[in-house]
């Protein structure tokens, strides 16, 4: 009989996974909490016997989290994954918000989980062409001239 390899059973569990509610406001937005997503999760991986730990890095002035899953059936298999942010300020304050955050998206990445965009809109540049809503076509001052 063979062993699930890790990656099979984050495929298990991807695929059974619902995505979080956005329940908490703060900052002008709306989100779903770090713990809401442990919550989420933590069923899935004890059933499929993974095992999940997150760690602080730090990166001259970015700071960064490392997630390691280790497969609790096959000895040695682990899949490690790490991601970085610049660290704007660096009282202990923003420095273990920022961490909480940086845990929050990196599961969410990691688990392909999706709610809602809560701040990704805030992030982007307004678009300097708008689209003719009516006609799904570019302004005239943007059309090609004709000669």
């Amino acid at each position: 009989m063979s062993e699930t390899s890790v990656r099979e059973k984050l495929f298990l569990i991807m695929s059974n996974l619902k995505n979080p509610k956005r329940d908490t406001e703060g900052y002008n937005y709306s989100y779903a909490t770090l713990d809401q997503v442990m919550d989420l999760l933590k069923p899935h991986l004890k059933q499929h016997r993974l095992l999940l730990i997150q760690e602080p890095l730090d990166l001259e002035k970015k700071i960064g989290i490392r997630t390691t899953i280790y497969n609790l059936d096959v000895e040695n298999e682990f899949l490690e994954f790490k991601f970085y942010a610049p660290l704007i300020k660096e009282d202990i304050q923003s420095v273990g918000s920022m961490i909480s955050y940086l845990r929050r998206y990196h599961l969410l990445s990691i688990f392909s989980l999706c709610p809602v965009d809560d701040d990704g809109d805030s992030a982007m540049p307004e678009p300097k062409m708008k689209f003719n809503e009516t006609k799904n076509q570019v302004p005239n001052k943007w059309a090609p001239k004709r000669s």
